[in-house]
């Protein structure tokens, strides 16, 4: 309704009035963010969540606004849960991912399928992933989820001064991510998580690709990396990375990304590891990338997307060297 243009960006906001609910739906959600958040209100209304401690901390808005407690995050989270394993049961989902890694090579169709027999969005159907991959059927437990976002009208600037934001994360595999570009460090801009949104964009301002057409079929990316600090490059990583506009925001571009590291088991797992033709980069070897732009050990010729210079790992590199010259010095004194 016209008079409710003040709330363009809620997808939905539940209230209790006397001793009846009420849900209000925003009208311009895609049907399977419907189905999500008619699912998570089914939650609310089962016994586990239908208690009057409930009702007193329940989160109205979707997205969450006026957060106060624990308890309402806490049972936001099971809505959610609940929610995405109704849209997605386990015993399906599972068979239809291991027809997916069964595969020879990486085919981005097969996910698009997946996407449209549940009718869930991408970070819906990823999300859920996290959950039920690391199960006894699969038995994958070194991965990460992050959730990226990017204002395409509100950062037309250059490559140095464009800000994503990290919004959500789960770290499995002890990454130590850096949860925000704090003083100005700027993430890797060789993620395939930021590399195809700024694909999206390019391909939205020159009209290749329109914002319908990514609701219907997100891009699609998978790159095997490899981290370049020498902490980190015992493991290379294969990332899976899907992205659409926001349904309400479509200035805003979001991309979602489940990373594993690829081990012996993870081979036996997934038989499109090895696909160099369809895995970023091309051939047989693994992108380097970094945490940050300021800790990352590559220079500007090894790496032309570097974004700022490499101040923290610098610093760290000298503080070492100190480190290293003050222990050989008490040896030769004491020696």
């Amino acid at each position: 309704e016209h008079r409710y243009h003040h709330l363009p960006v809620i997808r939905s906001m539940w209230f209790r009035k006397g001793q009846h609910n009420y849900l209000l739906l925003n009208r311009h959600l895609l049907k399977s963010q419907k189905a999500f958040e008619l699912a998570k209100e089914i939650a609310y209304n089962l016994p586990f969540l239908r208690t009057k401690e409930t009702l007193t901390h329940r989160v109205p808005t979707s997205p969450r606004v006026g957060v106060r407690s624990y308890t309402q995050l806490l049972n936001e989270f099971k809505a959610s849960y609940f929610a995405g394993a109704l849209l997605m049961p386990k015993d399906a989902l599972e068979a239809d991912i291991a027809a997916f890694f069964e595969q020879k090579t990486f085919q981005p169709e097969r996910l698009w399928a997946i996407l449209d027999t549940y009718n869930v969005t991408p970070e819906m159907l990823l999300h859920r992933l996290t959950e039920i991959l690391p199960g006894k059927r699969f038995g994958i437990k070194k991965l990460h989820f992050l959730r990226f976002r990017y204002d395409r009208y509100t950062q037309r600037e250059s490559r140095e001064w464009q800000v994503f934001n990290l919004t959500k994360l789960l770290d499995l595999d002890s990454l130590r991510f850096p949860y925000v570009e704090s003083s100005g460090e700027k993430y890797c801009r060789r993620y395939s998580s930021l590399q195809v949104l700024r694909d999206m964009e390019q391909a939205l301002d020159n009209g290749s690709i329109r914002v319908d057409d990514l609701y219907r079929r997100p891009l699609v990316r998978m790159q095997r990396s490899r981290f370049a600090n020498e902490a980190y490059r015992d493991n290379t990583y294969l990332c899976l990375t899907m992205a659409q506009p926001v349904t309400l925001q479509p200035d805003i571009l979001v991309s979602v990304t489940i990373g594993f590291v690829i081990d012996e088991h993870f081979k036996r797992t997934v038989q499109f590891w090895d696909d160099t033709t369809h895995i970023e980069p091309r051939g047989p070897h693994a992108i380097e990338v970094g945490h940050t732009c300021q800790r990352c050990p590559l220079s500007h010729a090894q790496c032309a997307d570097r974004a700022a210079e490499a101040v923290v790992f610098r610093e760290e590199e000298r503080n070492k060297e100190m480190a290293q010259l003050m222990s050989e010095t008490e040896r030769e004194l004491l020696g």
